[in-house]
């Protein structure tokens, strides 16, 4: 941590005071808004109305609430935890998935910019909500039947893996590949047999899957409970989703494809022609298929109409003029001779966006990246020539992003001649991984020189700071509520942040107004929490703590109020670490005469951080 103290970067900024100033002025306006692109990258600038409006159109179909429901669900799901679960789990894992200062989960549309009129897909982050630990446990038990669905796919490598085992000399002359997307598939799932499909896989193979001291009954309890409570919050409006799973749930893909797999396992089994290879990639199915092209045309009517809530778009080699369809990151092109070939495919529609050769990143993590989207081309090409078409796709788009050409080709020399049957190096079952703010390549060095002679067996995975998106996007559109209510004061928002009282995970300054000496702390909780802890400690002058041994030895005969300080987040952090190096940094920039314990997080050889809370 003392490389982190003492180290002054000379790295130029890659934006000017002017963007800086652009940037600030466009976060600040209330009449834009900025968003994610859903498919492909980039972000996109919305008037505010036109946003609201087209969201709108979606939560049309979602019950309206009264009030915020995040309170009352809170305090259902912790009951049922502890009905459920006592004498099962120990009691601290059934204590961790309680809820906590919870929120509601914030619904947010994604626009789809390669469709006409960029309608918006409708997006849920459920993170901190009250079934969100909930539905994390849920989740660890049933994925562990993904592996037990036959049509389920992992990812590309798996899709070519099972395309070339079934027909290892080629498709059989006429055949045709196809693809399927299932429109909708979130929110058109029907929950009830969502849940029943789980629940029959897990009475199947219940020696096979780990249930954590659970029945079958309680599982499938927990998960009635997380999908009949699907809460959202869009502005200042509280709705519940009625149809279908909320796509940002944590249990939503597993249970989509145990859905699907219920409803593909009728269909397959029906007497009539199937396709003679079938797979899916959650709601994206592809196959072979070898009964022409009439049969084929049935074939779509009869499972178009299979289930009433679901829907499915076709592509197909034999109506495409070049005999090509993509399927996930992957173009197939099928002769009428049966042979086919397969290379990396890049939607036309995605921006030629990655990470950028001159933003703030170690130039590890830019070579990696290289090497990774350069095998991926390789391993993805089904022959020489198919490969070099991906190659240079993948070379287009990092000289777009400012890479120099001589990199780019040495890398990918040394994939396709030097490493072409290397294999990766084991990684021992010991080792921990640590992530650490990354400033500049001389600190990176640096620290990587101290870990490696510390001889702990210890890995930095390097986090850069925020990105423009980051910055810019925001999945609320406007701040929550405080949790006091509006009836009650909130001595966080009256001392300086309104609105702001419930963030989480922030290095904090603290002032105090009859002085002006500061103090400078971190908190993993909501800051208005660990705000009224330092509040009561100056009330009551409590020996022992900054702020109640600030009162008495410098404001003996004051009787402080609330008034008397006023906090400001300094900067918001995505974990533990960062937390820790954020609030050593500060300290030693700032200087606050108010804390006490002014030492360095030691990073190699941890002690224990003392303070009179835990934070």
């Amino acid at each position: 941590m003392g490389l982190y103290t003492h180290h002054k970067s000379n790295t130029k900024q890659n934006h000017t005071k002017h963007d800086r100033s652009t940037l600030t002025d466009l976060k600040n306006d209330d009449d834009l808004i900025v968003k994610r692109s859903d498919k492909c990258k980039g972000l996109v600038l919305l008037e505010k109305s036109e946003y609201v409006h087209k969201t709108e159109t979606i939560v049309n179909d979602y019950q309206p609430i009264d009030k915020n429901p995040t309170k009352k669900l809170d305090v259902e799901t912790s009951d049922l935890i502890t009905e459920t679960l006592a004498g099962k789990l120990p009691d601290k894992i059934i204590h961790a998935l309680k809820p906590n200062e919870s929120r509601t989960a914030e619904l947010y549309g994604l626009p789809k910019t390669h469709k006409p009129g960029n309608p918006m897909r409708p997006i849920v982050s459920a993170c901190g909500d009250p079934v969100d630990k909930l539905s994390w446990f849920l989740e660890r038990i049933i994925t562990q039947l993904l592996i037990l669905v036959p049509a389920h796919l992992t990812n590309t490598y798996d899709y070519l893996q099972h395309l070339s085992t079934r027909f290892p000399s080629g498709l059989p002359p006429g055949a045709i590949a196809f693809t399927v997307d299932v429109n909708n598939l979130y929110g058109n799932i029907p929950t009830a047999e969502a849940i029943e499909a789980t629940i029959a896989m897990l009475r199947t193979h219940s020696s096979k899957v780990n249930l954590y001291g659970l029945t079958i009954p309680d599982v499938k309890k927990l998960l009635e409970h997380c999908l009949e409570n699907n809460y959202v919050r869009f502005g200042t409006k509280y709705y519940k989703q009625t149809q279908g799973i909320a796509m940002g749930s944590r249990i939503a893909p597993p249970l989509a494809i145990l859905f699907m797999n219920a409803v593909e396992t009728r269909i397959l089994a029906s007497d009539r022609l199937q396709p003679a290879l079938y797979l899916r990639y959650i709601d994206d199915i592809f196959g072979i298929w070898t009964h022409g092209s009439q049969n084929l045309d049935e074939y779509i009517q009869f499972i178009n109409s299979f289930h009433p809530c679901l829907k499915f778009s076709f592509e197909r080699t034999d109506l495409s003029s070049q005999r090509q369809i993509p399927f996930l990151d992957t173009l197939i092109t099928v002769e009428p001779s049966g042979a086919y070939t397969t290379e990396l495919y890049v939607k036309p529609s995605a921006a030629p966006i990655l990470l950028h050769f001159d933003s703030s990143h170690p130039m590890q993590t830019k070579r990696s990246l290289i090497h990774s989207q350069s095998l991926r081309a390789v391993r993805l090409g089904s022959d020489k020539a198919a490969q070099d078409r991906g190659l240079q796709k993948i070379t287009d788009i990092f000289i777009s992003s400012g890479y120099p050409i001589k990199l780019i080709r040495n890398i990918q020399n040394a994939i396709r001649y030097k490493n072409k049957q290397s294999q990766k190096k084991k990684s021992s079952p010991n080792i921990t991984y640590i992530s650490l703010p990354y400033i500049d390549e001389t600190l990176t060095r640096k620290v990587n020189a101290a870990v490696k002679s510390s001889d702990l067996d210890i890995r930095v995975a390097w986090k850069s700071g925020p990105t423009l998106s980051n910055q810019l996007t925001s999945s609320a559109l406007q701040p929550p509520d405080c949790p006091r209510g509006c009836r009650k004061t909130c001595s966080t928002c009256e001392g300086g942040l309104k609105g702001r009282c419930h963030t989480k995970n922030v290095v904090y300054e603290i002032k105090c107004k009859m002085c002006g000496d500061t103090y400078i702390g971190k908190t993993k909780r909501m800051v208005r929490t660990r705000f009224m802890e330092h509040l009561g400690d100056a009330r009551n002058k409590r020996k022992g703590t900054d702020l109640g041994d600030h009162i008495l030895t410098a404001h003996p005969t004051a009787q402080p109020m609330n008034t008397d300080f006023e906090i400001s987040i300094l900067h918001r952090c995505k974990d533990e670490a960062n937390l820790l190096i954020t609030e050593s940094i500060e300290i030693r920039n700032k200087k606050p005469a108010l804390n006490k314990n002014t030492s360095s997080w030691r990073l190699l050889h941890p002690v224990p951080y003392t303070s009179s809370y835990a934070h």
